[in-house]
């Protein structure tokens, strides 16, 4: 009984780490996104969070962040990163046509106003986002 008390608690736990996470990462997602389309890259080349065949694509996998280009279900050079920001930055690199360009889009993302909203999350937010989570594991 206990070790089933301890497995739900871990996937609850889970749920809503999963849950806070993805809140606090919309921001640099934004600001990744926003670069993008800044320097012309078709939203075609690449994907956030879901694999997407012919794509580079940047996946959240539990607390690491993959940078690769999948080719038919295949993750081709991909790089895995502790960070967002290092994810994201490399993925610019990926997608910049010259040294000087990846430092000028590096710039741009570094400087959007989404890249600074770490930290700034009202105890209401995060009661939120722990709320619902709350709801989606009373759900299970």
């Amino acid at each position: 009984m206990a070790e089933q008390n301890e497995e739900k608690l871990n996937k609850d736990a889970d749920i809503i780490v999963t849950n806070v996470f993805d809140y606090l990462s919309e921001p640099k997602i934004n600001a990744l996104r926003n670069t993008m389309k800044h320097y012309g890259v078709s939203g075609r080349n690449y994907s956030i969070n879901e694999e997407r065949d012919e794509a580079e694509c940047l996946i959240r996998n539990q607390d690491k962040w993959e940078v690769f280009f999948s080719e038919r279900g295949n993750k081709v050079g991909k790089d895995t990163f502790d960070d967002l920001d290092s994810a994201c930055i490399s993925m610019l690199n990926n997608f910049a046509e010259s040294d000087k360009e990846f430092a000028e889009m590096k710039e741009y993302f570094e400087n959007d106003e989404n890249h600074f909203q770490d930290g700034k999350y009202s105890y209401a937010d995060l009661k939120n986002i722990i709320k619902n989570s709350l709801s989606k594991i009373a759900m299970l």
